[in-house]
């Protein structure tokens, strides 16, 4: 196979474009992690740059970010390699990974602060609608557990007509 200047440099290209697709998908999945509250939003606000609070990292954060982080490595992994055959037989070499890292980087300092807000954003449009679906649903069920302590309380009181001293037992 005779490889020449011009097709490794198209490789670098398509590379460099696999990389910012990873970046993509880095984002999309963190707006999981941001809905779940895995970890803080980025402050983007310079106002409120100056008021961080100490992150403070828990246990089901901790879990949380495992598993998006498996989740992220599990979607890349056949996805390079699909790509590697693709675009160059099953053949690794450096430049690829080179490329697709550095196609990462430009995504995340170019593109990427642009579709970090667009993240952000849409990760607390999702936050409130899975609060108001949450509230929707406990509402009835905070109606039922009302009714039972209302019914409670009044067979409490119809059963305390029958006694007449300080305490049941003595009645």
């Amino acid at each position: 196979m005779e490889v020449t200047l011009k097709s490794q440099f198209i490789v670098i290209l398509y590379s460099i474009l696999f990389g910012a697709f990873l970046g993509v998908i880095y984002h999309l999945l963190s707006i999981i992690s941001n809905v779940f509250k895995f970890k803080d939003f980025e402050i983007n606000n310079k106002k409120l740059l100056k008021y961080k609070l100490p992150y403070k990292e828990t246990v089901k954060s901790r879990i949380g970010l495992f598993f998006i982080d498996l989740l992220y490595f599990l979607i890349i992994t056949p996805l390079s390699a699909i790509f590697v055959f693709g675009i160059n037989s099953g053949v690794v070499r450096g430049y690829i990974i080179v490329g697709a890292i550095c196609g990462f980087l430009i995504y995340k300092l170019s593109l990427g602060r642009i579709f970090g807000l667009i993240v952000n954003y849409s990760s607390l449009f999702f936050q409130n609608v899975l609060l108001f679906q949450i509230k929707l649903i406990m509402k009835p069920i905070k109606a039922i557990k009302k009714l039972k302590k209302k019914k409670v309380k009044e067979k409490n009181v119809q059963n305390s007509f029958l006694f007449f001293g300080k305490n049941r037992e003595q009645g």
